[in-house]
């Protein structure tokens, strides 16, 4: 059974004291349908930017939901993509949806999803923002999750975090074989980032009409050395 996290409303551990501590994070009366984030925390550049992708599992085939959080328009001073985000589940009941926002607070923050129909049900997750820092672990470049799962029209949509690169670099982000394998477009084409004065970055990547298959991705640093940093992605069929 697939999972996911919701992002709470308010920065403050005493609402989440109020939400369920079941194993799956299910909410009670919501048992058919979930959301997840992928990430137990996500770890904001030093101006509090953060990227992660919401993801619906087992909700009802080809449904509208509203997916939204006031706690994180509150808490990101910069904005919030999640406002009121209308989407569609697929055939299975699977739904992907990136987001970010700028100048966030660090905490808990609750993740609402909405069915636009009767009985009207909301689905719940939680997400946590932590601390601008440096890892001090030496340099990585990964993707949350390493395996996604294509939504049934091969949409699909993870994140690339880049952790403790050169202060203020700029680093050109390339995958051709997602460039060949996402026919509907992908916006991973010589994409520059820079990275926070603390060497980190983070890139919600996109795709439609993907195929399924395991994906290289690199990561070029602009400057001497130009050294080339490599990672995978898994995109996972339909299920």
């Amino acid at each position: 059974m697939k999972r996911f996290l919701i992002v709470s409303a308010l920065a403050v551990l005493p609402l989440m004291a109020a939400l369920p501590a079941t194993a799956d994070r299910s909410v009670p009366g919501n048992p058919d349908g979930r959301i997840t984030t992928g990430k137990d925390v996500v770890s904001p550049t030093v101006t509090g930017d953060i990227a992660y992708v919401v993801e619906g599992w087992d909700l009802p085939a080809n449904a509208r939901l509203t997916v939204s959080s006031s706690g994180l328009a509150t808490a990101c001073s910069g904005g919030s993509t999640l406002r009121a985000r209308k989407v569609r589940t697929d055939d299975n009941g699977h739904f992907v949806l990136p987001a970010r926002a700028s100048s966030c607070v660090s905490g808990k923050y609750l993740i609402e999803a909405t069915e636009a129909r009767a009985p009207f049900r909301t689905h719940y997750t939680t997400l946590a923002v932590g601390t601008p820092k440096r890892s001090g672990a030496g340099t990585s470049f990964t993707t949350a999750p390493g395996t996604t799962v294509l939504t049934s029209d091969g949409v699909m949509a993870f994140i690339l975090d880049g952790v403790d690169f050169a202060p203020n670099a700029k680093i050109i982000l390339d995958s051709a074989g997602l460039t060949k394998g996402c026919d509907g477009g992908t916006n991973l084409r010589d994409t520059v980032v820079t990275a926070d004065r603390n060497g980190r970055f983070s890139l919600a990547v996109t795709g439609k009409g993907c195929a399924s298959g395991a994906y290289k991705i690199e990561a070029t640093e602009q400057g001497t050395p130009s050294r080339t940093h490599t990672t995978s992605i898994t995109l996972a069929e339909s299920e």
